[in-house]
């Protein structure tokens, strides 16, 4: 590889894991979630036991059986944006059809793109069901990464399979409201630990999620406070979070944090008629470990009818 290249790899490997090693080994924890969606990561990524509408899909599809709309959702996102030798993207798109009695699905495609340098893009057919006395979700997603190569490394023996992989990963969740202001949930991912290597046999961790989110009313407000914990690949993480309504649910605000950064958000809600809202979700977050970057900024588009 061109030096400049190798330059800009490293830069990567500190924000996202990918290295020149990582493309030699098996022990590149790829399809690891980099935050995809604005509301969730406003809350520090406490979702698992909020779960409340079309995000519900990627944090805990047990959450989906609750959504009694169509909803839509468009999201773009800049993670550490002015970062030297780096352009990472990302872009998520997903639809919500509640079936009434016979349960609600979704399909959602996401996109994790570190420009000229590596690519991820999953497509997730999701399914939650109301056994009344729980929730239950689970997601079929398939699996792509791709790296770009150069005219020296696209002979590399590591590539002679292919510059890309292809896998399908299972998810499970599930979720008890005991009552309509106390929440708990829990989601395992990965369960089948699909192999995703170039060159040698390179599994997907398993990662799993438990958490718990309480309502509270306060001066007319909705205030909403949520905790997770979570395990992947011999590390953890907790995930906490809050989310407050305010002018008759039309504005929110939401602050979070997790090990790996603080984040702030909020949200503007459109009353298009009587069955019909769009919304628009804003994140920011700033990593506690990454220099020389503006922070991550996210934006969603919500339409439910």
């Amino acid at each position: 590889m061109r030096l400049t290249k190798i330059k800009r790899i490293l830069i990567a490997g500190a924000v996202t894991g990918i290295s020149l090693f990582s493309l030699l080994s098996p022990l590149f924890p790829a399809f690891k979630d980099p935050g995809f969606l604005a509301r969730p990561t406003g809350m520090g990524g406490a979702f698992v036991a909020v779960a409340d509408d079309i995000n519900a899909a990627w944090y805990n599809p047990a959450g989906l059986a609750g959504v009694p709309q169509q909803s839509v959702l468009f999201t773009y996102s800049k993670p550490y944006a002015g970062l030297d030798g780096v352009n990472i993207s990302m872009a998520y798109a997903s639809y919500l059809y509640p079936f009434r009695k016979q349960g609600t699905a979704a399909v959602s495609w996401a996109r994790f793109d570190t420009v000229d340098l590596y690519q991820e893009n999953t497509i997730m057919l999701s399914y939650g069901y109301d056994f009344d006395v729980i929730q239950a979700g689970v997601n079929l997603t398939h699996l792509n990464h791709a790296v770009t190569t150069d005219a020296r490394s696209a002979n590399d023996a590591v590539f002679a399979g292919g510059t890309s992989k292809n896998a399908v990963s299972a998810d499970i969740g599930v979720l008890k409201r005991f009552t309509p202001t106390f929440s708990v949930g829990a989601v395992a991912k990965s369960l089948n630990q699909p192999d995703v290597g170039f060159a040698s046999n390179d599994p997907v961790p398993s990662e799993y999620r438990i958490g718990a989110a309480k309502v509270f009313e306060l001066s007319g407000s909705n205030i909403t406070a949520a905790l997770d914990a979570g395990y992947r690949n011999k590390e953890y993480n907790v995930y906490a979070g809050g989310e407050a309504w305010f002018l008759q649910n039309t504005v929110a605000a939401r602050i979070g944090g997790n090990r790996n950064d603080a984040s702030i958000g909020a949200s503007y809600l459109f009353r298009m008629s009587q069955t019909s809202t769009l919304k628009m979700d804003y994140s920011f977050s700033w990593p506690f470990s990454i220099e020389g970057t503006s922070g991550s900024h996210r934006l969603s588009l919500v339409l439910q009818f």
